[in-house]
């Protein structure tokens, strides 16, 4: 987990595909929080479509996980709308 935060920081768009891949498939919920994080950090309009495929409770049961996932749309803010 603290290796996906500090991808975050240092990486770049190449790792959005990492990230997405973590936040559908992880198994722990640490993990997939972790990998919204990171899609937030990372700056990358390319991570708001996982971000957002993920955002509903019907999709994540876990609060902590939506909570991330939301975190990291607001960061991305505008790259989110095409904008």
């Amino acid at each position: 987990v603290a290796a996906l935060d500090a991808l975050g920081a240092v990486g770049d768009a190449t790792d959005v595909t990492i990230a997405a891949q973590l936040l559908e498939a992880g198994e722990s919920r640490d993990l997939r929080a972790a990998a919204a994080r990171m899609l937030g950090a990372l700056g990358s309009a390319a991570g708001c479509a996982p971000l957002q495929a993920r955002a509903g409770d019907d999709v994540e049961p876990e609060a902590m996980v939506r909570i991330a996932i939301n975190r990291a749309l607001n960061r991305l803010g505008a790259r989110c709308q095409g904008g």
